[in-house]
C-alpha cells in the first residue's frame, strides 16, 4: 500500500512539474489550469490517510504526539526555511522571484507558519493540518462524543480550505483496517475499474477541461479544484483505490514514480523558482 501511495505522490509531482512548464510556455497552457493544484490535493489527501493509518489508532499521550510532530518538523521545515532565507535575500534584486518577502509582516507570517508567499503556502497549511490531527487524535482517544469530533472537523473546514480533503483522508485511514479494506477487498473488480477512471480523469487535467467549458462555479483554478466537490471526490476515490492496490493502478508502484514521490517537496519548492528564472531570461 505504501509503495502505491508513494507512486501516486510521484504522479502529483509530475502534475506540479507539468503545470510549471506550462507556465513557462514549454507545455500547452492547459497543463497550467489547475493541474498543479490537483497534484497538491492528492498530496494532502494522502497525508491525511497515512497520518491516520499509522497514528490514529495509537493511544494519545504527550510523548506520542510530540514524536509525531517532531517527525513532521524534520520532514517539512528545513527546506522551507532555506527557501524563506533565500527569498529574503533575493526579493530585493529579482522582481520575478516567486516567493517574494518584501515586508516584515510577510516574513513573520511565513516564519510562524501562518501563511507563505507563492508556492510555499502548502507548508504552513500542512503544518496546521498536522496540528489539527493531533487535536482530533486526542479527542478520539478520550472517547468523547462523535459530535464533538465532527464539530472540530467542521470548524477546521471553515478555517482551512485544504481541511476537507485532509479530513476525508483521515476518516478513511482510521476506518481502513476494520471497514474500508475488507469492503474494497470484496469488490476488487469494481475498485480496479473505478480507480482506473479516476486515474484517467486526473491525467487529462479535468479542471482545465471544465474551466474551458465553464462547467465550474467560477472561472479560476481554485473553483475547479479546492472549492469543487467533483475534483475533491475524484482525488479521494483515486487515493482510496490506490491504497487497495488494484491491478489497474500497478503503474503507481513503479520505481520511477516512487522515487519522484519521495522527492515531492524539494521538487515542488524548486520548480516555481526555476520557471521564474526561465521566464526572466526569455524576455
Amino acid at each position: 500500500m505504501i509503495g502505491t501511495l508513494t507512486g501516486l505522490r510521484g504522479l502529483a509531482t509530475l502534475a506540479v512539474v507539468a503545470a510549471g512548464l506550462a507556465a513557462a510556455g514549454i507545455l500547452p497552457s492547459e497543463f497550467g489550469s489547475g493541474l498543479d493544484q490537483i497534484g497538491l490535493m492528492i498530496v494532502v489527501a494522502i497525508s491525511g490517510f497515512l497520518t491516520a493509518f499509522h497514528h490514529g489508532n495509537e493511544t494519545w499521550d504527550v510523548r506520542a504526539a510530540g514524536d509525531f510532530l517532531l517527525a513532521r518538523v524534520k520532514r517539512l521545515l528545513p527546506l522551507y526555511y532555506v527557501a524563506l532565507a533565500l527569498s529574503g535575500a533575493i526579493t530585493g534584486w529579482w522582481g520575478d522571484w516567486p516567493y517574494r518577502i518584501d515586508s516584515l509582516p510577510t516574513a513573520a507570517r511565513a516564519i510562524f507558519l501562518i501563511d507563505a508567499p507563492g508556492a510555499l503556502w502548502i507548508v504552513p497549511v500542512l503544518a496546521q493540518l498536522y496540528l489539527l490531527f493531533v487535536i482530533l487524535w486526542w479527542v478520539r482517544d478520550r472517547g468523547w462524543h462523535p459530535a464533538l469530533l465532527a464539530g472540530v472537523a467542521l470548524l477546521a473546514c471553515v478555517a482551512l480550505h485544504a481541511a476537507p480533503l485532509f479530513l476525508a483522508g483521515v476518516a478513511i485511514g482510521w476506518a481502513w483496517t476494520d471497514k474500508v479494506e475488507p469492503f474494497l477487498g470484496e469488490r476488487a473488480r469494481a475498485v480496479s475499474i473505478v480507480g482506473a477512471v479516476a486515474f484517467v480523469l486526473v491525467c487529462v487535467d479535468l479542471p482545465a477541461v471544465r474551466l474551458a467549458h465553464q462547467w465550474t462555479l467560477g472561472n479560476w483554478a481554485q473553483s475547479a479544484t479546492w472549492a469543487d466537490p467533483i475534483s475533491g471526490l475524484i482525488v479521494i476515490v483515486l487515493v482510496t483505490a490506490a491504497a487497495a492496490r488494484p491491478a489497474s493502478l500497478a503503474l503507481l508502484a513503479s520505481a520511477p514514480l516512487r522515487v519522484l514521490g519521495r522527492c515531492f517537496y524539494p521538487v515542488y519548492l524548486l520548480v516555481p523558482a526555476l520557471v521564474a528564472g526561465f521566464v526572466a531570461l526569455s524576455v
